[in-house]
């Protein structure tokens, strides 16, 4: 689970098998939880590192490429707007240096390799001068400090303390409900980062499994609150769907969590919002929950047909509760009539509805509303 805001899978994926739970790996993001470098190179540096040769060489350069998508989109999200063609090559010429003097460089480093004006970087801003390249780059300069002073500094101003974990069979769960309550720009970074820094990881698995390594596991790999990271800024989308497509896609599938797709039809511009729309029709199955028939209206059409049977079916779900809700034993309130219930679709075929049953360790363990 890359990026889980409420949390809804913290106590499913971190507790033991013992206990019910998966067993699995707990990270935190956010300001006081732990802090995220984006210019640490991660599981794939340490795959090329183990593995060697020439390919390790073409990992490590595939590492450094997906540092410099990460720091244009990181920047994009900053600035609120795409940045020039010369700033995104001054970074990757400037994001190449740091890695030469330093085995492990972090914004710090990237802000003071900027500033030195080296022949390089001169030559990357097509400047004739110190003065001239100092002019030259004075905006990417503001963008980057204020990455490292404003809100963004408290996570993405210091080393890595959330390395992911290549061999975890019981998952991987990246806790960042310390940002709850942050700014959009801030937590449409951290989704970002941490949904990059999950499929680099598969990535790097699969390598160290073709090398004889490491034993090859499939992923699933859950991307929520997708909607929060696509309308921060015109071009992200795009950005998005670049960083989070695996080199290797076999064995691994991953699902794409919204609110509604009208998210899509809201993005600023139309390249956007056809890129958007693409996700739903490029999946190989749509999931859809309780929603609004004008939800249901703005998809229909796409690549995903809905009958009026259909529509009507998902609508009903979308009922509210009866004004005397019945209580289970333990007092709690039982779930909505429509709760857990969901239509599978498959590109025109009918779709299959159905309902999601929770076991008694789940019901235990997945309570989205524990202060109710």
């Amino acid at each position: 689970m890359l990026g889980d805001l409420k949390p809804d899978f913290r106590e499913l994926i971190g507790t033991s098998e013992e206990d019910g739970g998966l067993g699995g790996v707990v990270l935190s993001v956010g300001p006081g939880a732990g802090t995220f470098n984006p210019l640490d190179l991660g599981a794939l540096r340490d795959a090329a590192d183990r593995i060697g040769g020439q390919v390790g060489v073409e990992l490590l350069a595939l590492a450094t490429s997906k540092a410099v998508d990460l720091m244009i989109v990181l920047a994009t999200i900053t600035r609120g707007k795409p940045l020039e063609d010369y700033e995104e090559t001054l970074l990757a010429v400037a994001i190449a240096l740091t890695y030469t003097l330093t085995p492990k460089p972090n914004l710090h480093t990237l802000v003071d390799v900027l500033q030195s004006g080296r022949p390089e970087l001169l030559q990357a801003a097509v400047s004739d001068s110190e003065a001239g390249y100092l002019r030259d780059t004075r905006t990417l300069m503001r963008t980057l400090r204020s990455m490292l002073e404003g809100p963004m500094g408290e996570v993405f101003g210091a080393d890595t303390t959330t390395a992911f974990p290549l061999d975890t069979p019981g998952g991987v769960c990246v806790d960042i409900s310390a940002l709850s309550k942050a700014p959009k720009k801030l937590l449409a970074a951290v989704l970002v980062a941490t949904w990059t820094h999950g499929f680099l990881s598969v990535d790097a698995h699969w390598e160290l499994a073709q090398a004889g390594l490491a034993e090859w596991r499939g992923f699933l790999i859950v991307l929520d609150e997708l909607w929060k990271a696509m309308g921060v800024a015109p071009g992200l989308v795009e950005l998005i769907d670049q960083l989070t497509r695996t080199n290797r896609a076999d064995g691994v599938g991953d699902v794409k969590i919204s609110h509604s797709p009208k998210d899509a039809q809201a993005l600023p511009n139309e390249v956007d919002r056809i890129t958007a729309a693409g996700f739903a029709e490029r999946a190989g199955m749509v999931a859809l929950f309780g929603l609004s028939r004008q939800d249901l209206e703005a998809l229909n059409g796409t690549s995903v047909e809905l009958s009026q049977n259909e529509i009507d079916t998902v609508t009903s779900w979308r009922s509210p509760r009866s004004m005397r809700a019945r209580r289970r034993q333990s007092q709690k309130p039982l779930p909505p009539p429509g709760a857990g219930k969901v239509l599978l679709k498959l590109g025109g075929a009918p779709g299959i509805a159905t309902k999601i049953v929770l076991t008694a360790a789940e019901h235990a363990l997945h309570d989205t509303n524990q202060r109710w």
